[in-house]
């Protein structure tokens, strides 16, 4: 499926540093959209989100969604 991901490098009032991801995938007329928040940099959160939607067992799952089955 193709998609798009978004990084932020989130600097926290008490100087604490996070990072969030958002992550949109279309199939068809469909939209799938997660999110991921951790700390650290943000391309090490994409990194792990991405791998884990890309686990087989995922893709099933939202293929069968984004199907309505």
């Amino acid at each position: 499926m193709r998609g798009r991901a978004r990084r932020y490098d989130l600097d926290m009032a008490d100087g604490v540093r996070h990072a969030a991801i958002g992550i949109a995938v279309s199939r068809r007329c469909d939209l799938f959209v997660a999110a991921a928040q951790g700390h650290g940099e943000a391309g090490v959160v994409q990194r792990a989100a991405l791998a884990f939607l890309e686990r087989p067992e995922m893709k099933l799952w939202a293929t069968a969604a984004l199907d309505g089955q």
